[in-house]
């Protein structure tokens, strides 16, 4: 594990009037974890109900993370969103299968 990210989660609030307004609330700060760049035209089908999602890196954590499907993990200036979490072979780690938010 070779960085510190911040993990924030997206919560619904009611506005009173029906609908609600979306917030992003952090969840955790400086969890380990290693990014691993996926290899360039890399498709994954119908992950997490996004059909054709486009992972651009694998984030591997500590198996103990609190991390979800469209959870934002952040490095840094840069956000992913976490498209697929699975559990390799090894108990001792969350691989969460992302896709890189470009900003600007």
């Amino acid at each position: 594990m070779n960085r510190k990210v911040t993990i924030e989660r997206e919560t619904n609030t009611p506005d009173g009037q029906g609908g609600f307004t979306i917030t992003r609330t952090t969840i955790a700060t400086n969890i380990p974890g290693r990014r691993v760049p996926v290899r360039a035209g890399t498709l994954r089908r119908d992950i997490a109900g996004i059909e054709d999602a486009q992972v651009t890196h694998n984030w591997f954590v500590e198996s103990n993370t609190n991390i979800k499907v469209r959870d934002r993990i952040i490095d840094g200036n840069i956000e992913y969103e976490v498209l697929f979490t699975s559990s390799p072979s090894i108990d001792d780690f969350i691989n969460a299968e992302t896709r890189e938010i470009q900003r600007g």
